[in-house]
């Protein structure tokens, strides 16, 4: 009796995970508000250019000056606090499973990674963007190599959910 009940709540519980695992796999992307996915959900555009980096890229480079100018069409994919890695799977995600095609892409190479090549990989990831996608081969291994703890990225891609409720 009490090993029927045992099983009947994980049943429960699980099923709950794997809801609410789905639930939140299609709704966190559709928040624009956040760049990350603004970006992420644009979908088969050309653009004549677009610039990739830091900060100082996302608050220095003004697309509509370039398009004015020049007459063309860009994107400004500057984030904040941007490593070469979240760098690496926007672009990659944008080009190949988006559709998106770019003839000219400028990358803010920064001073301070080249010097220390270790914070140019690690420094600052913020894997919890990237959630939604964590099932994408190229994406769990991206978060997977730069991530404190190589467990925990197994988890998160593994169990349902849990990668939402940290």
């Amino acid at each position: 009796m009490r090993t029927a009940k045992v099983v009947m709540f994980v049943s429960i519980v699980l099923t709950l995970m794997i809801i609410l695992d789905c639930s939140f796999t299609k709704i966190v992307p559709n928040n624009t508000i956040i760049k990350n996915y603004w970006l992420m959900n644009k979908k088969k555009a050309n653009f004549d250019l677009a610039f990739v980096g830091p900060s100082r890229v996302l608050h220095a480079i003004d697309g509509e000056t370039f398009e004015r100018k020049l007459n063309c069409k860009t994107i400004n994919l500057g984030l904040s606090g941007v490593g070469y890695a979240k760098q690496y799977l926007l672009l990659r995600k944008l080009i190949e499973e988006n559709g998106i095609k770019l003839k000219q892409l400028f990358i803010e190479v920064s001073y301070y990674n080249l010097i220390d090549p270790d914070s140019a990989f690690s420094y600052p990831f913020h894997e919890y963007y990237y959630f939604p996608y964590i099932h994408t081969d190229f994406v769990y291994e991206v978060i997977k190599d730069n991530s404190n703890n190589k467990y925990k990225s197994w988890v998160w891609k593994y169990v349902p959910f849990v990668r939402f409720a940290v």
